[in-house]
């Protein structure tokens, strides 16, 4: 595969996108748009009974508008003000541990040493590991990830559960206090982590999530991670160190492939088996086998989005992207 475009790090002003308008009335216009439609379809259905089917789908359809309009026409409860206090605020004696996870299948491999060098630069003085995660047991993607000193992964199961899977599996190994994760085709801001693990500092806090910056010329669709966003999800973060692999919700995590998402919580002592993998070397787990059924916990803290400091991320108490997503 030809690759076109390969992202930089999200710049300054990239950085607080988010805080820009919001541009509802587009919402609005396309809702008013919809109440024509389906006042044309429902009058349509009640020609004859062979159409009441019609009437079924159109329900589904007003359900699924007003569910995103209570979701979308929110004020965001997040401002750059209140973001730029939160961050600045946080002076910790002692950064936490993140592991940040790299999970790959198949990437062109211009793609992944873009974002493996965008990741070198992350500034989180000795309190960061990386893992390459990589469903594809490519040797050159090993030699890239031992180039950069980063562990590297490869699961006794490759291809169970997809990304899903692999990321459930890197869960055994690891042991830091917040697990951020990336997609391939992402690029970070070096100070990403500084912007998103704040907001972590409170317990009730289990998700924070970065949107993700690009522009419609990105052939790959490579992305870097814009400004934070704060809003209350519409299901579970993490708990502790619990092993979570389904999707919290579409305000968490998108259950889809490519995006930065957000930092969770990592697990309690205990509740996973921890493996030493030493950064550099390659680590093929025949340890304990992934859970085939992941869940959330139900008592987990509510997920929150933080502004966008990187293309995408996860932090020990949970920082990521696209990981819950079903397949690739």
């Amino acid at each position: 595969m030809t690759v076109h475009h390969l992202p930089q790090p999200p710049s300054d002003d990239e950085l607080y996108w988010y805080f820009g308008p919001q541009r509802r009335w587009v919402l609005v216009s396309s809702s008013l748009a919809f109440v024509f439609t389906a006042a044309t379809m429902f009058a349509f259905a009640l020609r004859t009974p062979a159409l009441w089917a019609f009437l079924a789908i159109l329900g589904l359809n007003v359900v699924a508008l007003l569910l995103s309009s209570v979701n979308s026409l929110r004020q965001r409860r997040l401002t750059r003000q209140s973001h730029e206090v939160l961050v600045h605020a946080w002076q910790p004696a002692e950064l936490p541990s993140v592991d940040l996870y790299l999970p790959t299948c198949g990437e062109p491999l211009p793609v992944l040493a873009n974002a493996y060098r965008a990741v070198a630069a992350v500034d989180w003085p000795d309190a960061l590991t990386v893992w390459v995660l990589d469903d594809g047991d490519r040797p050159e993607v090993a030699a890239l990830a031992a180039s950069y000193g980063y562990a590297y992964v490869v699961r006794p199961d490759r291809g169970h559960l997809k990304k899903a899977g692999n990321l459930n599996h890197a869960l055994t190994l690891s042991s830091a206090e917040f697990i951020a994760i990336l997609d391939a085709d992402f690029a970070p801001r070096p100070d990403f982590l500084r912007h998103l693990v704040p907001y972590l500092a409170d317990p009730a806090v289990g998700i924070v999530q970065s949107p993700s910056a690009s522009t419609p010329t990105r052939r790959w669709g490579g992305s870097s991670a814009p400004p934070v966003r704060r809003r209350s999800g519409s299901s579970a973060g993490s708990s502790p160190r619990a092993t979570p692999v389904t999707p919290p919700s579409a305000a968490a995590a998108t259950p889809s492939t490519g995006g930065p998402r957000s930092t969770w919580r990592a697990a309690s002592p205990g509740s996973t088996t921890a493996r030493t993998c030493t950064p550099g070397s390659r680590c093929t787990s025949r340890g304990s086998a992934p859970s085939t059924s992941p869940s959330w916990s139900p008592r987990a803290p509510r997920p929150t989005r933080s502004p966008p400091s990187s293309t995408s991320s996860t932090g020990g108490r949970w920082a990521t992207s696209t990981c819950w997503g079903r397949p690739y």
